[in-house]
């Protein structure tokens, strides 16, 4: 028997292209609420986000670190796509519902306040809700209803969604933080998955610099210098 698919197939997935651009989508639009939130003499802290992939224990990086510095931490990661049988085509394309999850993580200590006493794990859900909610009205916002992607793109993905909320607590054994709660968002996007009788265009990720560190943390252009001094 001799080969008979002519071209190399592409090993990387439009799942994790997806995932990718996800990250870079949420760090561009963070940046974005917090320059805002200063314009406007607000609180910038709720958009300081540190966004991760595919961390298994991500809440891991609030170790060792002082209570001023708890940044919310977002991790995306892949978690099972279904064919659409009836809006694919038997040769070259494919019609996928992707489910992406994205956990929001915060941690806090207890403080005393001029109203009296903040217990931590009240702390850690509120900023969870809060990191959620931050997230999720990015992702969902008009301009992401094709993941924000150029127009000759746009064709491959069908649509983007939030198939559900849930609000839990991670497991603690090796934590060392006291108070961490979280929240999840369930996000689908439908999209084509090419098979080799057709060459799909690699997806085009936002137009800015984005850096992946060996943590598996995402960065944003001039953060760079910041995380390797």
């Amino acid at each position: 028997m001799t080969a008979k698919i002519a071209q190399r197939i592409n090993p990387v997935s439009r799942r994790w292209q997806i995932g990718d651009h996800l990250a870079a989508v949420l760090l561009v639009e963070l940046e974005n609420q917090r320059l805002l939130a200063e314009q406007e003499y607000a609180d910038p802290s709720p958009y300081d986000i540190r966004v991760f992939r595919e961390r298994s224990s991500p809440w891991g990086e609030f170790r060792h670190r002082e209570p001023g510095g708890l940044r919310p931490i977002v991790n995306i990661w892949f978690d099972n796509e279904n064919h659409n049988q009836s809006a694919s085509n038997a040769v070259s394309r494919q019609k996928a519902e992707g489910i992406f999850q994205i956990d929001c993580y915060a941690a806090a200590v207890s403080r005393e306040t001029e109203c009296g006493h903040e217990p931590a794990d009240l702390m850690a859900s509120r900023v969870a809700d809060q990191t959620v909610e931050v997230v999720r009205s990015i992702l969902m916002g008009g301009p992401y209803m094709y993941l924000g992607l150029p127009r000759r793109e746009q064709q491959f993905v069908w649509s983007r969604y939030i198939q559900s909320i849930t609000m839990f607590q991670p497991p603690l054994e090796n934590a060392h933080v006291n108070s961490i709660h979280a929240g999840r968002i369930s996000f689908g996007v439908d999209f084509n998955e090419n098979s080799p009788e057709t060459q799909g265009e690699p997806v085009e990720i936002v137009d800015v610099r984005v850096k992946r560190l060996s943590t598996g943390e995402f960065l944003l252009g001039a953060r760079f210098e910041d995380a390797d001094s």
